[in-house]
């Protein structure tokens, strides 16, 4: 039942499985971009996070709505969370597909752990039924994505009325070390259960699910363990549970996993809602961004609400983001200028200044990579030309200039921490005050030696930019000894 991601699955360039990573923290509880890329199984800079979180939810993974059951209930309550897209991306396994004869060995071996927990007068807790379902017990599926297991469970006679924490003391002094001092003794029933039949490491093929959300979903089954019979019996398939009446409406529709390898229709700049105070904390507490009256819509513009250390004063500071991509260069321009009536630079506190820093940065990183992978999606090789301005006599020119290059630092993913699929490390230039900080090269400078070097590395061969090249400059030049670079697309210097 579980969605699959596929070898060679990409997002934003990288293994759909960073995606998945990402997914998992968010729904968790991790909001902030640089919380986030901190994850030792994520490792990414906050503008790379910035820019996955950006195009999950222009690409519906990511909504925000109502906590579910409180449908109802007031408008503060609207919280971002993970649509069903998005749950099938973050619950997709990325391990390859196994044969059902490698799942029945797997299913054998949680079986006898069944019998041998039925048998084992010590032990409190006993299996009462074992059901599998899903691509396992369907004779159309040549292969399982994982093995759906659902168990029903009881206590043992002699145990039903000890108390709970008899029942985890009994477990603590004969069964040692089986249940982690980190487990509630609340909980030390089940987990005792779940780990003498499953093992100490379940196999990563096993996917347990509740018996009532198996019986709820009114799909083929088959019983393989019946304690009232002896424990493992042949297998009795079914069209459905024998007690389900029909598909629960509590039930959840599979999950399906979406499409993520193709361009969306146009291309949006990423709200910058992702790091308003709403979207990070729930409403509560610091500054916030400004992003839904009719001037300031997220996009093209918004403004920051930048609050003192003491709270008494405050700054506005708007951005105004555009992007023109025309067929031989995509110009990205970012404009950060005072809001408010202050004149004075000094205005603007330390606190302040990384607020403002933090969030132009990564909003300005995110573009850059989403903007990445569209020319990656699309197949075309537009050098990507970014701008940041800083309008008039702001404080945070030189602070700006040093987070700028800091949040869109152009990693490959060979660094310890990712910041740009090296897929994507091709034609890319950053100005600040359009005078340029970091670029990475187009194709149109490389040697034969960078052709031979990059071969395995970008997502186009020579021959396919030579002849985008050519129909989009006439007078580009293919002489890898001499050739003049046209203007929009020189060959940066480092």
């Amino acid at each position: 039942m579980t969605t699959q991601i596929n070898k060679g699955d990409l997002f934003l360039g990288l293994p759909t499985t960073k995606l998945k990573a990402v997914l998992n923290a968010f729904e968790k509880g991790k909001r902030h971009p640089a919380a986030i890329g901190q994850t030792s199984k994520i490792q990414m800079t906050p503008g790379l996070v910035a820019a996955m979180v950006g195009e999950s939810r222009e690409r519906g993974l990511i909504e925000m709505r109502m906590p579910r059951g409180a449908e109802n209930g007031p408008a503060a309550w609207i919280r971002p969370a993970l649509t069903d897209a998005g749950e099938a991306v973050a619950s997709a396994s990325a391990r390859k597909r196994s044969s059902k004869q490698a799942a029945a060995v797997v299913l054998d071996d949680i079986l006898r752990n069944a019998q041998c927990l039925l048998k084992d007068k010590k032990a409190p807790m006993e299996v009462e039924q074992i059901w599998v379902f899903g691509s396992f017990v369907d004779p159309d599926k040549p292969d399982v994505g994982d093995l759906d297991v659902a168990i029903t469970e009881r206590r043992k006679d002699g145990f039903r009325e000890m108390s709970v924490p008899d029942m985890a003391r009994h477990i603590d002094r004969h069964y040692p070390g089986i249940v982690p001092d980190s487990v509630d003794i609340i909980d030390a029933d089940d987990h005792f259960l779940r780990r003498m039949v499953y093992g100490t490491r379940k196999h990563p093929l096993v996917s347990p699910c509740s018996f009532h959300v198996m019986q709820g979903l009114h799909r083929p089954c088959a019983l393989v363990f019946d304690r009232q019979r002896g424990g493992i019996i042949p297998p009795q398939h079914y069209s459905h549970h024998p007690d389900s009446k029909g598909r629960s409406d509590k039930t959840r529709n599979r999950l399906v996993m979406p499409n993520l390898s193709e361009a969306t229709e146009s291309f949006s700049l990423t709200h910058a809602e992702i790091l308003s105070r709403r979207f990070l904390h729930g409403g509560h507490g610091g500054d916030d961004l400004i992003t839904d009256t009719t001037d300031l819509d997220g996009r093209h513009r918004f403004a920051v609400s930048l609050d003192s250390e003491d709270g008494t004063t405050s700054v506005t500071v708007q951005v105004t983001r555009k992007v023109s991509l025309e067929a031989g260069t995509w110009h990205y321009d970012c404009e950060v200028s005072l809001a408010s009536t202050l004149e004075n630079a000094a205005a603007i506190t330390s606190r302040q200044e990384d607020r403002l820093t933090m969030i132009v940065g990564t909003i300005y990183a995110a573009d850059i990579l989403r903007l990445a992978d569209r020319r990656d999606k699309l197949a075309v090789f537009p050098t990507i030309t970014a701008n940041m301005t800083v309008a008039g006599g702001l404080a945070v020119k030189r602070s700006l200039y040093r987070q700028l290059r800091e949040a869109a630092e152009l990693r490959p993913e060979s660094d310890e921490t990712i910041g740009m699929a090296e897929r994507h490390s091709y034609g890319v230039e950053l100005q600040f005050n359009r005078n340029r900080v970091r670029s990475v090269a187009p194709p149109s400078s490389f040697s034969e030696r960078d052709w031979r070097k990059m071969e395995d590395v970008l997502p186009f061969d020579r021959d396919e930019y030579r002849r985008w090249m050519r129909e989009h400059h006439p007078d580009y030049c293919d002489d890898t000894e001499w050739r003049p670079m046209p203007t929009a697309i020189r060959a940066p210097r480092f």
